[in-house]
């Protein structure tokens, strides 16, 4: 993330393109998806207000979309259910799913103290070894037939075992499928954009 150090921009512009985002993201995770296609048009619904070219001569490039920690976590929660319904497997209560908050660092190392932050939240099936390629094929085939782009790739069936990364270009967050332990372990993992809380003043120069 590269923070933005333009200073010439009308600050009641950038409040009310700010306060239009917030809302979009809001009413967003919100929704129940049943599928990625619908939430990938959902989200670029919400977000039409950062990449519409006639509002983005309206407002500070790098502003950062808004939504608050429970909401984008409402979201990462769904895209996970949705994750192990494409793989034909069901998220287990052992291990627990987990949910982890970060600070987004800049290109520099540079950390705000505005209250911006990254969520990735996990969760895990339990699958016997044999059965976690053809999962993670599954998985694979939906996912790209959403738009999503795989950018790794790996079956190891002498293990057997397989790992999966995928990238959203449009939306922004990135996933994870793969074997861990303990073995018969099947890991769903997906990490949002970076995000600012509603109300947050956004920080522009360090």
């Amino acid at each position: 993330m590269v923070w933005d150090t333009d200073t010439d921009t009308d600050t009641d512009t950038v409040r009310d393109e700010a306060v239009a985002m917030a809302s979009d993201v809001s009413r967003l995770v919100k929704q129940d998806f049943s599928d990625l296609e619908a939430a990938a048009k959902a989200w670029r619904g919400c977000s039409a207000t950062a990449t519409d070219p006639s509002r983005l001569e309206r407002r500070r490039p790098g502003l950062l979309p808004r939504t608050s920690r429970s909401d984008s976590l409402r979201w990462a929660e769904d895209h996970v259910s949705t994750m192990a319904r494409y793989a034909d497997v069901e998220i287990a209560d052992a291990p627990a799913p987990r949910k982890h908050f970060d600070t987004c660092v800049g290109k520099h190392d540079e950390v705000p103290e505005d209250g911006r932050y990254m969520l990735t939240y996990t969760g895990y099936a339990k699958l016997p070894e044999a059965d976690h390629i053809a999962a993670v094929r599954k998985l694979r085939t939906a996912l790209e037939s959403h738009g999503i782009r795989v950018t790794g790739y790996t079956e190891r069936p002498a293990e057997p075992e397989a790992v999966m990364y995928g990238k959203s270009d449009k939306e922004g967050y990135s996933l994870i499928a793969d074997s861990v332990n303990p073995a018969g372990t099947l890991r769903l993992s997906v990490s949002t954009p970076c995000f600012l809380p509603p109300g947050a003043e956004q920080q522009q120069r360090f």
